[in-house]
């Protein structure tokens, strides 16, 4: 693997402009760029990848998935690897330095970027002590940033998985548990990923923690898309996301449907959408479990003003009976409420006849806007 200033022929390189090109002629419909970041550890102190392990794990998987690119229009990629495209030390002048820390202040983002796609390479251990890639600080960061807003491999609205774990075969690169969000805080001390190991131990707290924090306000906060549907998530994983989603004052679609939570997890994220003004489609349906707890805290809400831009809601196959119907009836009737709401969808649930004939006649009242 060479570093940065070896001599290299010319087509080991690509530029920002001919990835410009190549991501204006391709027929990606999800936002996703000819973009690779890898995120590995480093196999020695000297040199990430000396024998050329990590490298090979690369290259098998460009072969194995070439075509998933290819199919969208994309005809070459760009593949960030930090030791190839940061300065290495001795840095021996000013300028090198400073490009350094210019390419370090901004490296998160080659990770958290909704475009980018993220390899991770996570078999093994290091040669030095063993830590693995889940020890690592800086491998948990670049894992945490690639799993903040990329839509889940799960997802049919994607170009093609962009989150693969090389560490693993198969079907399995893609099916791993992506778990929930972490909090801006994650990598503090006393925090989730506050006791990872690093070979500079003053890189969390002067680097990775604070980095961390900053992306996720940085990112968080522009994201207008989360699509986080059929992870498997629970009542854990939602109340997690939950802490983060005030963060995402421009969302406009949320995607959980498909995973495993209930009432409790519906409760949570009904608090946390209340205040997301821009909210227009809410996918909460197949998750077998919301009931009617559920959607008497969602139907508060907008009965007290929240979500009023919302358009579509998806609620089907879950447990919802007559009593959520009744209370999403009485919402509806409060001034202003769900007034924008055009796509409303409650079937394979537990609603009989009555909740029906409730709903029934609720329609039958004066149209809404946009509604027929």
């Amino acid at each position: 693997m060479p570093k940065r200033g070896d001599e290299l022929p010319p087509e080991a390189t690509i530029t920002t402009a001919e990835l410009r090109d190549i991501s204006r002629r391709a027929t990606c419909k999800h936002g996703a760029l000819p973009v690779i970041a890898l995120s590995h550890f480093w196999r020695t102190k000297e040199h990430p990848d000396p024998d050329g392990e990590t490298m090979k794990l690369v290259v098998a998987a460009l072969e194995q998935r070439w075509h998933e690119f290819e199919r969208m229009g994309v005809t070459d990629l760009g593949i960030l690897v930090d030791w190839c495209a940061l300065w290495q030390p001795p840095r021996e002048t000013p300028e090198k330095e400073a490009a350094f820390e210019a390419g370090l202040k901004g490296i998160n983002l080659w990770y958290a970027h909704q475009g980018t796609t993220v390899w991770l390479v996570t078999g093994g251990g290091d040669r030095v002590n063993g830590k693995t890639y889940w020890d690592k600080g800086w491998t948990s960061f670049e894992f945490a940033l690639a799993n903040l807003i990329k839509p889940a491999n799960t997802s049919r609205d994607k170009d093609w998985p962009q989150v693969v774990d090389l560490g693993k075969e198969g079907n399995a690169q893609t099916a791993f548990a992506r778990p929930a969000l972490s909090e801006p805080l994650a990598f503090f001390s006393g925090h989730a990923y506050g006791d990872k190991t690093y070979t500079n131990g003053a890189d969390r707290d002067a680097i990775v923690a604070p980095k961390f924090q900053e992306t996720m306000f940085q990112v968080m906060g522009g994201v207008h898309t989360l699509n986080f549907g059929k992870l498997k998530w629970g009542d854990v994983e939602i109340e997690a996301l939950a802490i983060v989603l005030p963060l995402c004052g421009q969302l406009r679609e949320l995607k959980v449907h498909g995973n495993s939570f209930g009432d409790a997890g519906m409760i949570a994220l009904v608090g946390a959408i209340g205040a997301i003004e821009p909210l227009k489609e809410l996918w909460l349906g197949r998750n077998r479990r919301i009931g009617d707890a559920g959607v008497e805290a969602l139907a508060s809400a907008c009965a007290g003003g929240a979500m009023a831009k919302l358009e579509k809601l998806l609620l089907d196959d879950n447990q919802i009976g007559d009593a959520g119907v009744s209370a999403l009836v009485k919402a509806c009737d409060t001034p202003g409420a769900m007034a924008q709401l055009k796509e409303l969808f409650l079937f394979g649930n537990k609603i009989t006849d009555k909740g029906c004939s409730e709903l029934a006649r609720a329609c039958e009242g004066p149209a809404r806007p946009g509604q027929s």
